[in-house]
């Protein structure tokens, strides 16, 4: 049971980091960021990186993976 609770948070986090990485495509390619906005860029860049390592470690402790 363990396993799967592992699995579901894990693919949910890859959902989460999907979606961020989404949004942070959409405001370089549509919106068009100025060059002081590069570093909340950055950081809603590394928010979405933890997020998947989050859901990283969920699969490695719960599902053994």
């Amino acid at each position: 049971m363990a396993a799967r609770l592992g699995q579901v948070l894990y693919w949910a986090a890859c959902g989460l980091a999907l979606l961020t990485f989404g949004f942070v495509a959409y405001l370089i390619l549509i919106v068009g960021v100025p060059h002081e906005d590069w570093p909340v860029i950055g950081i809603i860049s590394a928010m979405g990186v933890v997020v998947w390592l989050i859901g990283r470690a969920f699969l490695y402790v719960l599902a053994g993976r």
